[in-house]
C-alpha cells in the first residue's frame, strides 16, 4: 500500500512540474492560455485533477491503512507468542 502512495505522490509531482494545473481551467469552462488543442487541455486536466484526489485523499489513507495493518499484525504475533510462553 506504501508503494501505491509513493506512485501516486511522484506521478503528481511530475505533472505538477510539468504545469498541468493550468489545464484545469476546463472545468469552469474558461479559456486555457496555452495554445493547444482542447483536447490535450482536457486530458492534461483530467489526470492532474485524478492524480491531486488520488494525492491529498487516497495516499493518506493508504499510510493509515498500512500503519494500522503493521500496528495489528505485531499485536497478533507479539499476543501469540505470551499464550506459547
Amino acid at each position: 500500500m506504501l508503494t501505491v502512495a509513493g506512485v501516486l505522490l511522484v506521478l503528481y509531482l511530475g505533472v505538477e512540474l510539468l504545469g498541468w494545473r493550468q489545464h484545469t481551467t476546463f472545468l469552469s469552462l474558461t479559456p486555457s492560455d496555452t495554445v493547444s488543442h482542447s483536447g490535450d487541455n482536457a486530458f492534461a486536466g483530467t489526470v492532474y485533477i485524478a492524480l491531486y484526489i488520488g494525492t491529498t485523499v487516497a495516499a493518506p489513507i493508504l499510510v493509515i491503512a498500512t500503519g494500522i495493518e503493521l500496528l495489528l499484525s505485531r499485536l497478533v504475533s507479539g499476543g501469540s507468542s505470551k499464550r506459547t510462553s
